[in-house]
Order: C-alpha cells, then sequence, then structure tokens
C-alpha cells in the first residue's frame, strides 16, 4: 500500500471542480481504506502511486468541507490522466477528491538533510581588521576572482577559470558567488590548502550536483550562509551575502571593516521586462555608515548586445508551440533552461491550463528542488530575485505540478498534449519528438545542435537573452550613472580594453580593475 498522511491544513489551489464533485459524495472514508479503494479502481497502475496526503478542512468563508486526496506519481501521463478523468468514481467510492501532482521531490526534507550534512564549525580565519587593498586574482582570460588584501591574510573571492590561479599561503578565505565555471574553477585547489569556503546554500547543492566538486570535499570546509545573513569575523571585518538575479543560488557580497565598505555584485541582471533590481543593489552598496564605498559590479554585456533584453520570449514561445506538436528548449547550461521553464509554465498555466505537457531533463532535478524549497519556505531570503520579482513568491506548487515529467524516470508516453522538452545539448538523445518539432536554444552565439530528428524539425531564432540573465549594456550605463561621486564603480567580467572603450563612449562614472592594485 502506498504510503499517506493526514492534515487538516488549508489546501491551496483551484476548488470549483472539488466541490462541484464533493457536493454528491455520500460517505468518506477513512484514509487508510481511502487508499485502498484508490488502488483498487487503479489496478495495475497503482504501482505508479508514490505518496498520498489526505486534506480534510473547512473553508472559513463558505462552510464547505473539502476532503481532497494530493497524489503525488511517477512521471507518466497515464496514471495523472486516469486521476483527473476517474476523479468522479474515486469521489463516490471513497468521498475523497483526488488532486494528480508530479513526483514529490521532497525537497524541504533534502534542503534539511543537506544543512545538518554541511554545516561547518565556526572558525576564524587569520584576517586583519582593516581592507587594505583590491586585486584581480587571474588574467584577462582567467574569468572572475579578486583578493580583498588585509594586513594579515587575504579574502578570495571566486576562483576563476580552471587552471587560471593557485591560492595563496595569505588566502585566509574563499566567497562564492555561484556555481558557473568561471567562477568555481579553482575551488578545488582552496579546498585542498584547508580554506574555509562561504557561499550560499543553493550554490552548494549546484556545486555539488553539477560534480564540480564531491560532497566530502565540502563537508566541514563550507559555511552556508543565508541570503541576508552577515558573518561577522573576530577580526571586526563583517561579510553580508545577499541574493542576486542571475542562477538559483547566486550570491553577492558586501565586505567592511566600519571604515570601508566593498560591495562585489557576482553576475547579475540589472533588468528585464518584469524585474528591476537596480534599487537593491544600489541600496547593498551605498546604506552603511562607511567613509569610502566600493563597488565591484558584472559588466559582462557592457560592450556587447547579447545582455537581457525586454523582449517577451515566453510570447514567442507560446506563439510558435501552436505551429508544433513539441517544441524543444535546448541550452549548455541548466539555469538557463529553468527560467525557460519557470516562465512558460507561469504564462501557460495562468492562460491555457491543461494544454501542454512540460518534459524536464533529470539533470536539472537539483536545481528544481532548490528553488521549490525557497518558494514552500516562509522566509522568501534565498528564492532567486528575478524569479520572486517576476513572478512573486505564493505559487508553492509548481516544481511538483501534474504537467511537469521527468525523463530518464520513467519516460512519459501515451501523451495527449503539446509538449515543451527542457534539455540540455549533452541529454538531447533522450527527446523523443513526434510530428512537428521545433527547437530553441537559450545562450549566447549559434546552437552547437545536430538534430537527430524527423526532416519537419524547424530552429528558431528568438531573442531569449532575458533567461540568461546577464545585464544589457544600457541597463548598465544608466545604473551607474545613477550611483553618484560617492560610490565608485569598478566593472569587471570583461576585457579591460574593451570596457576601458565602453566607459569613454558612455561616459559613466567608473573604472577597470587593472593588473595594480586598487588601495582602499
Amino acid at each position: 500500500m502506498v504510503d499517506f498522511e493526514r492534515s487538516s491544513k488549508p489546501w491551496f489551489g483551484p476548488k470549483k471542480r472539488a466541490r462541484e464533485l464533493l457536493s454528491n459524495r455520500t460517505d468518506v472514508l477513512d484514509p487508510h481504506h481511502a487508499v485502498k479503494a484508490i488502488e483498487d479502481q487503479l489496478g495495475a497502475d497503482a504501482t505508479l502511486l508514490q505518496h498520498v496526503r489526505f486534506v480534510d478542512f473547512v473553508h472559513k468563508d463558505n462552510g464547505f468541507r473539502f476532503t481532497i486526496a494530493i497524489i503525488w506519481t511517477a512521471s507518466q501521463p497515464r496514471i495523472r490522466n486516469r486521476l483527473y478523468f476517474e476523479a468522479e468514481e474515486i469521489v463516490r467510492k471513497t468521498g475523497w477528491y483526488p488532486l494528480p501532482q508530479g513526483e514529490r521531490l521532497y525537497s524541504r526534507r533534502k534542503q534539511k538533510n543537506f544543512r545538518n550534512d554541511f554545516e561547518a564549525p565556526i572558525f576564524e580565519p587569520k584576517i586583519g581588521s582593516k581592507l587594505c587593498a583590491l586585486e584581480r586574482a587571474v588574467n584577462e582570460e582567467g574569468g572572475c576572482a579578486f583578493r580583498i588584501i588585509t594586513e594579515y591574510g587575504n579574502i578570495l573571492i571566486d576562483t576563476g577559470l580552471p587552471g587560471s590561479m593557485s591560492p595563496t599561503e595569505n588566502d585566509r578565505l574563499v566567497l562564492i558567488s555561484h556555481e558557473h565555471s568561471d567562477h568555481t574553477g579553482n575551488l578545488l585547489e582552496a579546498v585542498d590548502l584547508g580554506l574555509p569556503v562561504v557561499m550560499s546554500i543553493g550554490t552548494a547543492q549546484a556545486v555539488i550536483g553539477m560534480a564540480k566538486i564531491a560532497d566530502d570535499d565540502l563537508r566541514h570546509r563550507v559555511r552556508l550562509l543565508d541570503h541576508g545573513s552577515t558573518l561577522a569575523l573576530n577580526s571586526g571585518i563583517s561579510i553580508h551575502i545577499f541574493a542576486v538575479p542571475h542562477s538559483p543560488g547566486s550570491s553577492g557580497f558586501v565586505i567592511t571593516d566600519g571604515l570601508t565598505r566593498v560591495t562585489y555584485s557576482g553576475d547579475l541582471c540589472l533588468r528585464s521586462a518584469r524585474h528591476n533590481f537596480s534599487t537593491k543593489l544600489l541600496v547593498k552598496a551605498t546604506e552603511g555608515k562607511e567613509a569610502t564605498k566600493y563597488l565591484l559590479l558584472d559588466s559582462t554585456m557592457a560592450a556587447r548586445t547579447a545582455g537581457a533584453s525586454e523582449n517577451d520570449v515566453a510570447a514567442e514561445v507560446i506563439s510558435a508551440l501552436a505551429q508544433n506538436d513539441d517544441l524543444i528548449i535546448t541550452s549548455l547550461g541548466g539555469d538557463h533552461l529553468m527560467y525557460a521553464y519557470i516562465d512558460l509554465f507561469y504564462r501557460i498555466q495562468n492562460e491555457k491550463r491543461h494544454t501542454t505537457e512540460f518534459m524536464v531533463h533529470s539533470s536539472l532535478r537539483g536545481i528544481f528542488e532548490s528553488v521549490h524549497t525557497s518558494f514552500i519556505e516562509s522566509d522568501r531570503g534565498d528564492l532567486d530575485p528575478f524569479i520572486l520579482s517576476q513572478y512573486g513568491a505564493s505559487r508553492s506548487a509548481w516544481g511538483e505540478s501534474r504537467w511537469l515529467f521527468w525523463l530518464g524516470n520513467g519516460r512519459p508516453v501515451q501523451s495527449l498534449f503539446k509538449r515543451i522538452w527542457f534539455v540540455p545539448i549533452r541529454g538531447l538523445n533522450q527527446v523523443v519528438p513526434r510530428g512537428r518539432v521545433g527547437v530553441i536554444f537559450v545562450g549566447r552565439g549559434e546552437a552547437p545542435i545536430q538534430f537527430p530528428w524527423s526532416e519537419e524539425t524547424k530552429a528558431y531564432e528568438f531573442d531569449t537573452s532575458p533567461w540568461t540573465l546577464h545585464s544589457d549594456s544600457q541597463s548598465l550605463s544608466n545604473f551607474i550613472k545613477n550611483c553618484g561621486q560617492e560610490l565608485r564603480v569598478f566593472l569587471f567580467h570583461d576585457y579591460p580594453r574593451r570596457l576601458d572603450r565602453y566607459i569613454k563612449r558612455t561616459g559613466v562614472h567608473a573604472q577597470t580593475i587593472s593588473v595594480s592594485p586598487v588601495t582602499f
């Protein structure tokens, strides 16, 4: 018999159909007998059930008694469709309305276990009390890594591309903004030296999930800081971590000694069609009482044309879906696919419910679990600001939706609806499309894809930059012009010569970081 639980907490979801069917119930079985009756109804398909939550509550406004059986199932359309279309019969036999769900993520439990396993003991790196200077830790080709120098040791911010740098004996602490390889390429070398590491739990899960480092290598090394929290060192220096819109778990840092304030933005997108992070970042960089304030600002797209535009890419994709049986959205990285999924799921479920199935590659599951936990927790501090500002914080079940199917864990068959696939390029061999097929690449440059499907495959060239989350040139220049003279802005994440040309062309009050250290 499938596992089940009882609850009397209010159930939030579509109530019209449930109330219509429940109005005719004659009896309500206890959960044990209700599970047995549901399994008898489903026959062999009952093996696809995963968990049932029986929710019995009275609506406070109208006094109606809802008896809802929330049922999580395997990634098979057949079982979810049976629960939906046979709901009237199940209500008649049990008194419970079956609400089919996707696979249960157990994300809160997993995150709690993860936190318990990797929470490091209190550490006190030997760092001085005064921030003295800032220097690049890698060359122009080396990705992102900086050192903040104190009298007795360095704070290393990110670690660059693989092989681009080596931690030194003066590096005492490592801050990691997010899991991308140009920021974590030499993390293992830092860990091997015994350096303590600070990052968000979302970044830690992504680093391990993407096999950049083994969990045993991070155990007792990493300090997991929740976004919005501050780590105060005995030396008097404090490190504040905050969420930034770029990828799930992405962080910025504010490092201060009371006199000097250094804000590191990490990679981020200042604005797109439905979000604006500019004011929040400016407040972080300027709100303290420190005499001097510095901002290290991600400027990847300052002199390029591939920054996040205000294009409504979801509308274009939905239009293309109407012309195809399957749409395949692919990318080099999982986080871009995550944003594509949330955008499209939100739009389609709000505008055209019960029309589309979403097929997601299993390699994205860890990212989904991390973001799903942030949605269902009461504290939203860890939720990616891009997702929060675009879609709000009330959608608690999107990650366990009836319409989401995980590839590689029971391949979906007998689909009745349109389908959108979210698969990294390396996993395209798991896609089994049908009929007319459209393909959309999320990222910069041309898609390195060869289509192994029918001749009817069509590649679309949509502007998908809103899903890649790097600031566009105009957003950057507008932001810098609003910073004021009291905030010294340093641009990073592109060649200094190119950034110098951008500064000259736009007239913004900013500098690049050259070979020589910047003295505070």
